[in-house]
């Protein structure tokens, strides 16, 4: 008996272990599967929210080397596709959004510190203690007509260049996007439900777009529409995942 209680015992930890082992590499599967299509979504969102600039300049479209990413591509294209990969490998869809949203918002901070060094994305004119300067001739060569104000009369010479005062926009991002982070950790011990942890990321990067919507001067012009595309997505999540929690909260007290 002892010796079978023993096998049975052995048996159950190899199977438990080789479950970890194969939902790390599903979730290493997802994890490039998302990192492939979540670029391919963010450069197509880009590229549609400034149609009416590509549809007379195409092949910047494909000139990514020159900035030019939306983040809410990234992210909705990530949702479909971790939304596919979890049906069809019978994963938990909540539980895998928890896990990659908590890991996303742990890296922003570095992310937004590779921001600061490429001085990206652009700021509005700001001739202040935390500014800072970039060179006219490189906001023309890689912002061309995707930005909303015009340079002329706005450009200072500095060692015999001419450079523009601007908000640092990647600071700021790396300030907030911390912050969040560091609220984020301390309430992963604490949730209850599958999908806090993700509604929780998703609220606080359009809180932080939102606010950064403000001092970034690139602007959206969408099919002759001029909006600011990034700060009405941030909007209307800032609302919607509030209203979604609190929809889902009163189904849960009417079945009790």
């Amino acid at each position: 008996k002892q010796n079978f209680l023993q096998s049975q015992i052995q048996l159950l930890l190899l199977s438990k272990k080789k479950q970890k082992k194969t939902l790390r590499e599903q979730y290493l599967t997802l994890l490039c599967l998302i990192l492939f299509f979540g670029s391919i979504g963010s450069r197509f969102f880009y590229v549609l929210f400034h149609y009416d600039f590509f549809a007379e300049h195409f092949l910047y479209a494909f000139a990514i080397r020159t900035g030019g990413l939306s983040f809410y591509g990234a992210v909705f294209t990530s949702i479909f596709v971790v939304r596919w990969y979890t049906r069809k490998r019978q994963l938990s869809f909540s539980s895998t959004l928890d896990h990659f949203s908590f890991g996303v918002a742990l890296a922003s901070p570095v992310v937004w510190t590779g921001c600061m060094f490429l001085k990206e994305p652009i700021g509005r004119f700001y001739d202040g203690v935390y500014s800072i300067a970039m060179k006219a001739d490189y906001v023309r060569s890689h912002f061309p007509g995707l930005l909303e104000f015009p340079l002329e009369g706005k450009e200072k010479i500095i060692q015999g260049e001419s450079v523009l005062s601007v908000h640092p926009v990647s600071f700021y991002g790396f300030l907030l996007s911390s912050l969040f982070a560091v609220i984020l950790w301390w309430l992963k011990p604490q949730q209850k439900e599958e999908g806090e942890m993700f509604f929780a990321y998703l609220w606080s990067v359009a809180l932080l777009n939102l606010l950064l919507s403000f001092v970034r001067a690139d602007q959206c012009n969408f099919f002759g529409f001029l909006m600011p595309m990034r700060f009405l997505i941030s909007l209307i999540l800032l609302v919607l995942i509030p209203v979604y929690i609190w929809i889902q909260m009163r189904k849960q007290r009417a079945l009790l």
